[in-house]
């Protein structure tokens, strides 16, 4: 058994491989997982959990824990429906199940493990468990947990980790003969994830082969086929990390690449993030995930900009650094809040006012937002037309 604590080795290198695509309706897993979500499973703060239940392909979420909502089904509570995943209230309740990892699936702002998990993270160590972290702080450097891994013969894998070796941009980007579609946002936890991956679904069940790449842990938990946590990497490597993955699933034979970034370009906290996988992406198009809400999520003075304001941002960026214009393809709307009256008269005014489909990606899927995208990239973009420009200059 490989051990986390050998440094060369990259954690996310040992989670388990993905045996199903993410359109499968029946997918297989090669492990089983409780997620540790005390107290917040009901919150945005569980959006990793949330993330493995619905889109999850490295593990099979046997059960949750949250002691405030014991007996409910996990699916349910969150809005999407039963899943037949229990809540449990403790990880006596969960072995139950016979899971073979506990998954922290709490993503809190900081990256802290939340009081009261700690008891949790030993007792899963000691009961052979591996554990499994996207937070900030690294199980895997704690003496104590280290330990009882090592007692245990388990592993402790913390996905935040960055790869050995970075990389910073160099223009390799602009090989990648095929199209990228990369999903920007007014916020955090606004839905850009789940429309990548939406994307991705809507893709494969029109047989195109996509590949598409995970910014974030959730998406590295979930079973992204290329993927690194962004905010982890010093800022100088953000962008070429990004492009170095857009070039290696290319060279996989990809017909259609697909990211998202993380926050939003415009957020004072989390912006540079943002910013540098915009750059790495050399997108075609984007699309906008957007949730209404005025102040940012988690803070009481940031004001969330305006989608006008954001996009223009956007293409202006572009156009002075890669030195191309993107258009929007569409706006994937989080709904959650929203009643269906609501929701419908948000749309109507959107795709009025941007000329382009909007949808909510939970309930209708991300097939209208791939089509329109496919269409604008068929008719050629500002983007195809600058690279033949960059191609011929760097052959000199």
């Amino acid at each position: 058994m490989r051990s986390v604590m050998n440094e060369r080795i990259w954690p996310v290198e040992l989670l388990p491989k993905p045996i199903s695509k993410l359109s499968d309706p029946n997918p297989k897993y090669p492990a089983k997982a409780v997620i540790l979500a005390e107290g917040h499973w009901r919150d945005g703060f569980a959006k990793t959990g949330h993330g493995l239940l619905i889109h999850g392909r490295r593990y099979e979420i046997v059960a949750v824990i949250d002691s405030t909502l014991k007996g409910r089904d996990a699916g349910e509570v969150i809005g999407i429906g039963k899943k037949g995943v229990p809540i449990v209230s403790s990880l006596k309740d969960a072995l139950k199940f016979s899971p073979d990892a506990l998954i922290i699936g709490v993503a809190t702002i900081g990256g802290y493990l939340p009081e009261g998990y700690r008891e949790v993270v030993e007792e899963a160590l000691r009961k052979g468990l591996d554990v499994v972290s996207g937070l900030h702080y690294f199980l895997s450097e704690d003496p104590k947990l280290r330990r009882l891994a090592k007692r245990s013969s388990v592993k402790i894998i913390d996905v935040r980790k960055p790869p050995p070796e970075l990389k910073v941009l160099d223009e390799s980007g602009w090989s990648v003969d095929k199209p990228i579609i990369t999903v920007v946002g007014s916020d955090c936890e606004v839905g850009k994830r789940t429309t990548e991956i939406e994307l991705a679904i809507a893709a494969e069940e029109e047989g195109i082969e996509v590949g598409w790449i995970a910014t974030g842990q959730t998406g590295i938990l979930i079973g992204a086929e290329e993927g690194v946590v962004c905010d982890r990497l010093p800022s100088d490597f953000v962008a070429g990390e990004i492009e170095r993955r857009i070039v290696r699933l290319r060279e996989k034979g990809k017909e259609l690449i697909v990211t998202a970034t993380q926050g939003g370009i415009l957020h004072p906290a989390y912006g540079q993030v943002g910013l540098g996988i915009l750059y790495g992406s050399y997108p075609d198009v984007i699309i906008y995930a957007y949730a209404p809400r005025f102040f940012r999520k988690g803070f009481k003075t940031f004001k969330v900009p305006e989608i006008e304001v954001e996009l223009n941002m956007i293409r202006r960026l572009l156009i002075n650094s890669l030195g191309y214009d993107v258009p929007l393809t569409g706006i994937s709307v989080n709904a959650k809040g929203l009643t269906n009256k609501e929701f419908l008269r948000l749309k109507e005014e959107l795709e009025s006012r941007y000329e382009v489909p909007v949808v909510d990606v939970l309930k209708e899927g991300a097939r209208k937002l791939l089509e329109h995208s496919l269409r604008v990239i068929k008719k050629g973009t500002p983007k195809a037309e600058y690279r033949e420009y960059v191609l011929k200059s760097l052959k000199g």
